[in-house]
């Protein structure tokens, strides 16, 4: 009895370590997260293939402007009275801004470890909600060692098992501020938190300085804590309401920094901010006028749609119900016998006469982060059914989160009425999850305590939360990995996704084991099948992948477009454009060529005769002079794709409409055209062979 005692008191009063579960949570957590986000690279610093645009933004804000140029923006410019601006938030430019300051060489470059940082402030606030909320729960009974090892396996969930960690599948704008969104309603729901249960103006400075921030992060999710402020100062009004809230009596003091007065200030004041940020480029106090997107609705029929059918809106109440039974239901997620096992379900379906713009690979919050779904229906439960706030302002109850709750709730119809589907905007249910699975993880853990549980009970609830847990890290690394190889716009192509459906098969082959699945074959290109479908096109001239609405050819012989070629690059730089594949006949021809530049550069570029168009030219490549380098070619008609890779860096990759292949040449041109009669330099085609499609169908 003396010995079990004894080892109980050194469960509960070991105050060293009341802090090591959940930081090693988050720490590993954030390993996942830098894994993914490294995407194989040794480096953080790599460049947004959309774009630099928060770097944009804050040089024209250290130039005293909100307007950045069109054309680094590029489709996803607005144009307000001939002005083009971005209408992202400018919370992720501010930070920026010391570095801009400073220098240009960076621009571009900075997302990722921007997007570390964001994390690092989800689970800094994570670890905080945890700590906080724990006394409403359990007011001040010994914390054990046991309880906190299951924190920490919680915060790993939030960090490593949740939407959090799928944006750490590509290091871009669009993740960006979806992640400093969410992190930084976290921040502001901890501030809010603690203002309700203490008073203090510093706890509501606070809270409405990162509600601000939230808010000009991403507007759809800053909105919780803005509403939560609002509720809280019309909670103040009223006594009934204050204590329905679990405001503590000291804020009806009118004179009191926290109190009436005090709350209206915190509220107005990010308010104020998103509305002037929001009327300083649009002219608008909240709306979006999506019809200003000039450059790219006209060539977006998907877009003209929506516009059409939503009032020239992008928001609508028709689109509610499909977003809410896509995002809910139970069975949003696929498993599969191809790693990593688990894959996006088939496209929502559209319910009703509902018009969307985009429709993207999304899986459901429910099936996704199933631990955090079920703590916070226990959560939900508790926080509903708790007992108004004590009189005495040092003893709370959960009452103290309703407010957060339901304004975390209230932000939640703005990205169930957009015209976007996507798995990047779970992250918008991300603090609302967070505020009811806290406490419903206290809740049960309270419960797994108690002497009167059984102990085959306690077992159950302990096996099955960690098996939660372990779907919900499968799930979302899983989806991150795939999206990230095969499916995230401007990163992947062709040949990443090949490699990665080798890697597949390599594992396949082991695990467990045998031919593999989902390859089809046949004489002609069908319809493209479920998400990860391979194809076979005839005796192996091509293999494609299905990406779930389209084809991608991942690989090619020489019938369906792809030419292997080893080159040596003239040492000089030469003016005349360089034939590297030629292409129909004189006067109809197709050139793709090169031309060399000084300090070791190329540029490719592509023309067709009688399109009246300029060439079509490539940034300039790096080369090793008078050393050989291996080009990919691939012209396809069938597929309107003209691609070059040199020595596997992907240099050209365009959508074209292309001539069908008649008389093509390597490194000569024998029909004239603009290109000199032949390649300087030296140039050979290689021989290929359809080594992935022989071991598909073997």
């Amino acid at each position: 009895m003396t010995e079990r005692a004894g080892e109980a008191a050194d469960d509960e009063a070991r105050p060293s370590q009341t802090e090591r579960g959940p930081v090693i949570g988050a720490v590993a957590a954030g390993l996942v997260f830098v894994g993914l986000l490294c995407d194989g690279h040794l480096s953080l610093l790599r460049r947004d293939s959309v774009g630099g645009f928060f770097d944009l933004q804050a040089h024209s804000l250290l130039h005293g402007h909100l307007s950045v140029p069109a054309e680094g923006l590029g489709l996803e410019a607005f144009f307000v009275h001939g002005h083009a601006y971005m209408y992202y938030g400018p919370w992720p430019a501010l930070l920026r801004m010391p570095v801009a300051a400073f220098t240009h060489r960076f621009d571009g470059r900075l997302s990722q470890l921007s997007m570390l940082v964001a994390f690092a402030v989800a689970m800094v606030f994570t670890i905080r909600l945890t700590r906080r909320i724990r006394p409403l729960v359990r007011g001040d009974a010994p914390m054990t060692r046991i309880e906190q090892w299951a924190t920490g396996a919680f915060v790993f969930v939030v960090g490593g098992g949740s939407v959090l960690t799928f944006l750490a599948s590509v290091g871009w704008v669009y993740h960006e501020a979806e992640l400093w969104g969410a992190a930084l309603a976290i921040a502001a729901f901890d501030l809010i938190v603690a203002f309700t249960i203490t008073s203090a103006r510093r706890e509501l400075v606070l809270a409405s300085l990162l509600t601000t921030f939230a808010f000009l992060s991403r507007g759809s999710v800053g909105a919780g804590p803005v509403a939560a402020l609002g509720l809280l100062f019309a909670a103040s009004l009223w006594r009934p309401a204050r204590t329905v809230f679990g405001l503590s009596p000291r804020t009806a003091g009118k004179g009191r920094a926290g109190g009436p007065a005090g709350l209206a200030v915190a509220f107005a004041v990010p308010v104020v901010a998103y509305a002037a940020v929001n009327y300083a480029k649009f002219r608008t106090l909240f709306s979006l006028p999506a019809s200003r997107q000039i450059l790219y609705t006209p060539i977006s029929a998907s877009r003209r749609a929506a516009l059409a059918a939503n009032g020239n809106s992008l928001f609508g109440v028709k689109l509610v119900p499909t977003t809410i039974v896509h995002y809910l239901r139970p069975d949003g997620i696929r498993f599969q016998q191809l790693f990593p096992f688990v894959t996006f379900p088939p496209p929502a379906h559209v319910i009703g006469n509902a018009r969307f713009d985009t429709i993207d690979a999304s899986a459901s919050l429910t099936a996704t982060m199933p631990a955090l779904t079920v703590l916070a229906i226990i959560g939900l439960v508790c926080v509903a059914r708790a007992r108004a706030r004590r009189p005495a302002p040092e003893a709370p109850g959960l009452a103290v989160l309703r407010a957060p709750v339901l304004g975390a709730a209230a932000a939640l119809p703005v990205t169930l009425a957009i015209a976007f589907i996507a798995e990047r905007y779970l992250s918008d249910f991300v603090p609302l999850l967070l505020l009811l699975a806290v406490p419903g993880l206290h809740v049960a853990l309270a419960w797994i305590a108690r002497p009167s549980t059984g102990r085959a009970i306690r077992r159950v609830v302990i096996v099955g939360l960690a098996t939660l847990g372990v779907l919900s890290v499968w799930a979302n690394v899983g989806l991150a990995i795939l999206y990230q190889r095969t499916l995230a716009p401007t990163e992947v192509n062709d040949w990443r996704i090949a490699d990665f459906v080798r890697f597949q098969q390599s594992i396949h082959s082991h695990i467990p084991g045998g031919a593999m699945p989902y390859v089809r074959r046949g004489d002609v290109l069908p319809r493209p099948g479920p998400l990860g479908t391979i194809f076979v096109l005839g005796d192996c001239r091509a293999v494609y992948w299905s990406g779930g609405d389209s084809w991608r050819a991942i690989e090619r012989t020489r019938s369906t477009g792809y030419w292997r070629v080893q080159t040596t690059f003239a040492a000089a730089p030469r003016d005349q454009w360089q034939p590297v594949f030629v292409n129909g006949t004189p006067g109809a021809g197709s050139y793709l060529a090169v031309r060399v530049l000084p300090h070791a550069r190329v540029v490719f570029g592509y023309i067709s005769d009688g399109t009246g168009r300029p060439w079509l030219q490539s940034p300039p490549v790096r080369i090793r002079p008078s050393t050989a380098s291996v080009l990919d070619l691939v012209y396809d008609p069938s597929r309107g794709q003209l691609a070059v890779r040199v020595d596997g860096r992907l240099v050209v990759d365009a959508p074209l409409l292309l001539r069908p292949i008649e008389n093509p040449t390597i490194g000569r041109s024998d029909i004239g055209g603009p290109v000199a009669a032949a390649f300087a330099g030296t140039i050979s085609e290689l021989p290929t062979s359809p080594t992935l499609c022989r071991s598909l169908i073997r």
